[in-house]
């Protein structure tokens, strides 16, 4: 790997308000065919990172996409759990002998991880697409790991967030509605985090919610 991703953000004291965020957040009909010139700021070469189900929707797009903006592209196949050898076995996949490539990571929350897993093992770019709206692991620097017996072993910490968040809303009207609801648990579930962050003043000291309206 190119650095350490579990000691890469030491140097941040928590005394201090950090803010993280995706480098470009775009949303739109269509916004898939940006792809290629998104990937083309960052490098020539990509590799596309899905399963065979994502692929059949996506991969048309970004593939013409890529094409126009001069950038070679790859994909590799990702089903099945993430582990601590997702990255390494992904990286040894790859026709690239030289350069680092920009990751283009699309699906669900798994599809997305692994790309991020295969991003830390190259240190290159990284471009999120997400085909479900489930979870938030687009636009979070953060990625998990299991283990052998499909328990949480690790959550891992990329130095930064996506360099471009591409949210294709003709692609996630196509998903099932069962993933946007669990979209909205996982929303509803993570307002809690911050608070439950802060010490117990600042919690007291909290400002409160406007008042809905009247009935």
């Amino acid at each position: 790997m190119t650095s350490d991703v579990n000691n890469s953000m030491d140097f941040f004291n928590t005394s201090f308000a950090v803010f993280g965020a995706p480098g470009r957040y775009l949303q739109g009909r269509g916004v898939a065919r940006l792809a290629g010139p998104c990937a083309g700021t960052l490098g020539g070469h990509a590799v596309l990172v899905c399963d065979d189900i994502v692929a059949a929707l996506v991969e048309p797009v970004i593939a013409e996409s890529c094409r126009e903006a001069d950038v070679q592209l790859q994909r590799v196949e990702f089903s099945g759990e993430i582990n601590a050898q997702t990255g390494p076995m992904l990286s040894r996949r790859l026709q690239f002998p030289h350069g680092r490539p920009t990751v283009i990571a699309a699906g669900g929350g798994r599809s997305i991880d692994a790309g991020k897993a295969l991003r830390e093992e190259l240190g290159g770019g990284l471009i999120t697409l997400p085909t479900v709206a489930s979870n938030d692991s687009p636009t979070s620097k953060n990625y998990v790991l299991y283990d052998s017996q499909h328990r949480l072993a690790e959550v891992r910490h990329m130095p930064r967030n996506a360099d471009f968040v591409l949210v294709d809303t003709e692609l996630l009207a196509r998903a099932p509605r069962s993933f946007f609801l669990a979209g909205l648990g996982d929303a509803i579930a993570k307002n809690s985090r911050p608070t439950g962050a802060l010490p117990p003043a600042a919690r007291r000291c909290s400002v409160p919610a406007p008042p809905g309206p009247q009935m």
